[in-house]
Parts: C-alpha cells; structure tokens; sequence
C-alpha cells in the first residue's frame, strides 16, 4: 500500500470530506509531542502503525487512544476519509464500517455481510475517495481485526492495543508513562492552584500513569482535597470495584488497572470516574457530530444505572470521613437528578438488561459460595429442605479466573447492526469478511485469546425470544460444561420469563452451588425450589 503524494492530497482545512465516530478532541492533552511526531513519520514509511503501551506489561490507562484522536485532530486536513473504528468487539467493527459504506455513499444496504466487503473494496481501489485513514481502537484480538483490513489501497491504519503481539505484524510505537514533567503540567492545567511540590508528590505516588494522573486532577479540582490527604487515601484504599467493571466500549477505571503492587485509588475516587463517565455521554445525547452512531443515550442510560449502585454501595457500606461524606452526597444528588431525565425507552430497557446480564456473569465467574452453603444448598434441591441463610460470598482465587469479554452485553449496544452479524458468527465464520493477504498470526503464549464471539443463544435473548434462549442455552452447557456464560444467559432468560424470579439474579453464585453436582435438565426446577423459598437471613 503506497501513500498518496503530498500534492495529491487535500488541502489542509481542518476537516477531511469523511469523518465519522472520532471522540471528541481533549482539550487537557498534554505533551507526547515525540510520540505524535513518530505516528506521523512511521506513517509516511509504512501502512499500518500499532500504537502499544511500553513497560506495563499489558496495563492500561497509558493513553495510547488518546495519542490516536490527538494525531487525527492534528492531521485531519491530510485525509479524504477518516473513520474511528471501535475494535473491543467483531461486532463493534462490523457496525463500525457498514456505517462507513453508507458515509461513503455505496450502493449496499446496512446488512454487514454485503456492508463490510463493499467498503474493504472501496478503499483497496481508493473509489470514491483514496487518502484515507482507519483507526482500529482498542484491538487486543490480532487475528479478528486484521480481517477486516482492506487488502492494500491508497490509506492509513492505525491500530491501539495493549497486545504487544502487534510488534510481528505492524510497525510498532511502544507508549510509556508520562515524565515526571508531563505528570505535573497536566495535574496543574486540572488542577489550578496545586504547586509543583504537591504535583510531583502526586504524580510519584500515581506512577506517572496519564489516566490515573487525569483522574487525580479532575478530583482535587472539583473536591479541594489537600495533597496530604489524597495520598493518605491512596496508602489505604484498596479497588473495591471489581464488581462494577465496564461493558468494553470503554477504557476500565484506572482502580482496575493498576498491578497491586502500586498505590490504588479506592472507591471514592471510582464513583468519581464513573460520575464523569456518564456526564460524558449524557453530553453527547442528540449531537450527532460527536455521536455519529446514536449510542450515547444507551451509554448515558447504562452508566448513570452503574454509577447510582457504586453511590448507594458506598452510602451504606464504605465507613466514610466527612469530606467523603459530603462528595457521596453530592454525587448522587447529581445522578438522582439524571435519572429522573428523559432517556430513549428503548435504549433504557437496554441498557437495564445489559448491566443486570454484566452483574450475573461477572458474580458466576468471580464469587462463590462457602463450602456449608455450597452443601446445604444441594441438598435443599435433592432433598425439599430449607435453603441455607446467606452466607458471605468468597472471591474465586486469581488462579482459578480466566480473561472475560462480556460478548453479550456488547450486543446491546447495537442490536439493530449486531444481529445479523452475529447469526452469521454462529456458523462458519461470515463469508463476507476475507482473510488478509499475510499469514494467519498465530496466538502466542500469555497472550489474550481470541474473543469467544456470541453464540446463537446470545442472539434469541437480545431478540427477546426468552423461551427458545432459554432452550439455547441449556444446548450450549451441555457442549461447554462449566463455562458460566451458558449458566448466566440462562438465568436471564428464565427470569424474563419468570419475572417473580428475579431474586435469582441477585446471588446466582447460590444456583451455580445447588445445580453444581446436576445438569441442565434440573435447572428449571432448581430455579422454581429457590426462588419459592427465599433463604433465612
């Protein structure tokens, strides 16, 4: 693939003719003038440029998205077409470019399978427009994404990861933490007023991590805690999150992403981030330049839900000092108030059932029960005795968890593009997506796996096809035994069917234990036993 001379480009104007799903410009950017100036010479010497954390080992919060929207703002003017493609998820990507091909204004409806390859053609032969510029964000699975790359053409890829496995196929550009003198511009540019002793105290005990830094701006700018006092927090909190992490269309919460070893905000400085999150999207409700694919009311809806229960987790169970006191309250005063604003029906009732469908997985996958409650528990369903009280759920042993995509609450996000996709991924792999012209990457040891794509049950759920879900899932456990995506999305569907059984919803690591030494065949009437019988306290 060969750049475009400069003279054939467009002149530079500050917009390209096609600009589509770009997040919004950060007005606190700060420094990496090295880094955006090597994005644009690799660039100019090769078509595809992997944009890769540096020294953490996987760990977010780098800022290696942010550097991509900086260069594209920066270099808008060069490019016919620039398109931001969300790549956590194939079905992300697949809504992504169908909505290209409509931008591009080709002849194929919003089906993927006619969509896609039509916009992979139109960029290899550069018509109607060449010069363009494709950042894939977020794009930790090499072999899915590289798919969906046109096959040569007159353009540019961007790729941001944190799969360092991208150094085989791309030309690499490892990001690291800020300097120490970027960690204190930054904090101080947030934070008006905080010296530069204080800021470099922070930045030290934040290891210079951009996101955390950004975070620790915006929290003593809005809440005037002394620099003392932030560093006492850190020294004490532990993540107390892990429960509330976020569905994919979003970077974690820099809480889930530190390594242990390093100091951690707690749980203060979560609802915080997770507050500014849904202000985020609640910003970008109806505009539809910074929300070309009409996703904010669901993102507004979902995270205002996830921040209310991290609120209400910490006003009943977080022993709080006064100043925390004080910003609890006043954060669920604001998010009271945005839950009582108009939201799209549809994309609440979405946003309701992907966040309950996040809960149960995550509890299956991450909690378990006591060995006497585990027992009892079995024995009720065998024998018709009283479940056992509930007893204090115990975290899975790191060991034993395995990496988790939430696949089916990214369904969500967009229904009305993901279904067919998604019926397509059931069976042999879309047809319409041809592989690259280079070797398949073979998935190294230590890294991620290949994200499990949804499954036919999956779809009947989202449809709202509760009872053939239902049926699906049960199918599937028995060919994946063990494996609680089947468990979870079964419960689901069972509860739309049962709505008076929702309370299995709220523990179903206490199902999992009664059905643990049984198959699918008795779930129904496991289900019906403990829902009957609410456990003594």
């Amino acid at each position: 693939m060969e750049a475009k001379a400069p003279e054939a480009r467009v002149v530079r104007s500050g917009q390209p003719r096609i600009m589509g799903n770009v997040p919004p410009k950060n007005p606190n950017f700060t420094g990496r003038e090295s880094l955006l100036a090597a994005v644009e010479r690799q660039l100019t010497e090769d078509e595809t440029t992997a944009v890769l954390p540096h020294a953490l080992h996987g760990l977010g919060g780098v800022g290696t998205s942010q550097i991509a929207v900086e260069y594209v703002y920066r270099h808008s003017g060069e490019y016919n077409v620039i398109w931001w493609i969300p790549a956590e998820q194939e079905s992300l990507i697949l809504a992504a470019l169908a909505e290209l091909a409509a931008g591009l204004g080709l002849e194929v409806g919003p089906q993927a399978n006619t969509a896609v390859p039509a916009v992979r053609e139109a960029l290899r032969t550069g018509k109607p427009f060449d010069n363009w510029l494709l950042v894939f964000d977020n794009a930790e699975d090499i072999e899915s994404v590289r798919s969906y790359f046109p096959n040569g053409g007159p353009g540019k890829i961007i790729v941001t990861s944190r799969n360092r496995e991208w150094e085989r196929v791309a030309t690499p550009l490892s990001v690291d933490v800020f300097d120490r003198e970027e960690s204190i511009a930054l904090l101080q540019r947030r934070a008006r007023g905080l010296s530069t002793h204080d800021a470099g105290r922070l930045a030290e005990a934040l290891g210079d991590l951009p996101l955390a830094v950004e975070q620790a701006g915006a929290w003593h700018a809005a809440t005037g805690m002394p620099a003392d006092e932030y560093l006492r927090l850190l020294d004490e909190r532990r993540p107390g999150i892990l429960e509330l992490a976020p569905s994919p269309d979003y970077p974690l919460p820099v809480a889930a992403v530190w390594d242990i070893s390093r100091h951690l905000p707690g749980l203060l400085h979560g609802a915080y981030a997770f507050v500014g999150v849904a202000g985020f999207w609640r910003d970008r409700i109806g505009d539809r330049a910074a929300d070309p694919l009409g996703l904010a009311p669901f993102r507004f809806a979902l995270r205002r839900l996830q921040t209310r229960t991290v609120l209400r987790t910490l006003a009943t169970r977080a022993a709080l000092t006064g100043p925390g006191c004080r910003l609890v309250a006043g954060l669920t005063r604001t998010v009271d108030g945005w839950l009582r604003e108009p939201v799209d029906g549809r994309a609440v009732a979405r946003a309701r059932a992907a966040a309950a469908g996040h809960r149960v997985e995550w509890r299956l996958r991450n909690l378990r029960c006591g060995d006497e409650e585990r027992a009892g528990l079995g024995a009720a369903l065998r024998t018709g005795a009283p479940p056992p009280p509930l007893g204090q759920p115990l975290l899975v042993p790191a060991s034993e968890r395995t990496h988790w995509q939430d696949v089916r609450g990214a369904l969500y996000l967009r229904p009305d593009s993901a279904l067919d996709v998604t019926v397509a991924d059931i069976g042999p792999r879309a047809a319409s997506v041809a592989a690259p012209d280079a070797a398949s990457v073979t998935v190294a040891r230590g890294v991620r796996p290949r994200a499990t794509p949804p499954v036919r049950a999956d779809v009947l759920l989202i449809r709202g096809e509760s009872a053939a879900a239902r049926e699906a899932y049960r199918e599937r456990w028995a060919e994946a035994p063990g494996d609680p995506h089947p468990l979870a999305g079964w419960l689901l569907a069972h509860t739309a069917l049962h709505p008076g059984h929702r309370r299995l919803l709220a523990r179903p690591e206490r199902f999992a234990a009664a059905v643990a030494a049984e198959g699918p065949e008795v779930w129904e009437h496991a289900a019906h036993r403990l829902a009957a019988a609410p456990p003594p306290v």
